[in-house]
């Protein structure tokens, strides 16, 4: 088959003829506008159509895990002890959790609007983080940036996560995952900031890190991952030495604290039998991660012993360029 090259009859033109081409110009500067703003609709709509979901099936009712600041109160004649703030629930230190139910029962009636209402709130600043992000330090602007924020809208109120929007209760987790987020955007930040000179080793944004570390760490224990991230992003930003020495040393004050009084819950496996046992533990994750692409459970498919998500999961993990 004859290869045309460009700029013979019938031959499709390149970028550069398309660029010097002032109606092609056009013509391709128009249709981005137009698909960057379809994007950012499609951003917006998810989330307002999820708020109306949250709406309809609105229930003022505590549940579950939300009474446990009741049994609190209970407890402590109506006054909330510092101590409890501190307590274990399972595994985590509700802190941030707590102090949201207790607002609510004490100054919004107690019936959920104010925590629904903080998790959109959160949601929101995690869109308006993330595009300040590629603002700020990707350069992003015009048609790019309003596709990432209409993406990033997209994401951040997909009705796939809806247990997020309509139980109070899960304040707490996605306050935990937008101070992870702070805290990654303030070190880079602080890289942007003092460019890895010696002589400007700590900086506001810095400290702002660490305070968001903290309050993501004591909102779940998951939040105890942020630590090691950041000891990542000090070595790959190339950070003073005396930098990323005081970010080890935050992190192993801030994870030790956090031990302090420490018991494993009674109802949890043991970890150390979870660690003896690798291909279980790995097994564990691939379907973690496959439930993001399917959440149906292996014996729901008889024909499939291993769902077609945890496929993409492992191959996704193996092969960079899937």
């Amino acid at each position: 088959m004859n290869q045309r090259t460009p700029g013979e009859p019938g031959s499709p033109a390149s970028f550069e003829e398309l660029a010097e081409n002032p109606v092609s110009r056009r013509g391709w500067i128009l249709g981005s506008i137009v698909l960057a703003l379809v994007i950012l609709g499609l951003g917006g709509w998810t989330a307002l159509s999820t708020a109306e979901t949250v709406h309809s099936t609105f229930s003022p009712v505590y549940f579950w895990d939300q009474w446990t600041i009741v049994s609190d109160l209970q407890r402590s004649n109506g006054v909330l002890p510092i101590s409890r703030l501190w307590a274990q629930h399972n595994e985590h230190r509700i802190l941030v959790g707590r102090l949201a139910l207790f607002a609510d029962l004490k100054f919004f009636g107690g019936n959920n609007t104010s925590l629904l209402i903080e998790i959109y709130l959160v949601q929101f600043s995690l869109v308006l983080l993330f595009t300040w992000m590629c603002y700020c330090f990707g350069n992003s602007r015009g048609a790019v940036l309003a596709t990432i924020a209409g993406f990033c809208g997209f994401c951040m109120f997909s009705p796939l996560q809806i247990e997020n929007f309509y139980w109070g209760f899960q304040i707490t987790f996605v306050f935990a995952g937008l101070a992870a987020a702070v805290s990654f955007a303030c070190m880079v930040w602080h890289a942007s900031k003092t460019g890895g000179h010696d002589t400007a080793w700590i900086s506001w944004p810095l400290i702002l890190a660490f305070i968001a570390a903290l309050l993501s760490e004591y909102s779940i224990a998951d939040g105890l991952v942020v630590w090691p991230v950041l000891l990542w992003l000090g070595f790959a930003l190339r950070l003073a030495k005396r930098t990323q020495l005081l970010v080890l040393v935050v992190a192993l004050a801030a994870i030790g604290l956090y031990f302090v009084g420490y018991r494993s819950p009674a109802e949890h496996s043991d970890p150390w039998l979870t660690i003896r046992r690798p291909l279980s533990l790995a097994k564990f994750v691939v379907t973690y991660l496959g439930s993001t692409w399917d959440s149906f459970p292996a014996h729901w498919d008889p024909k499939l012993r291993i769902p077609r998500g945890q496929v993409v999961a492992a191959a996704s993990i193996v092969s960079p360029k899937y």
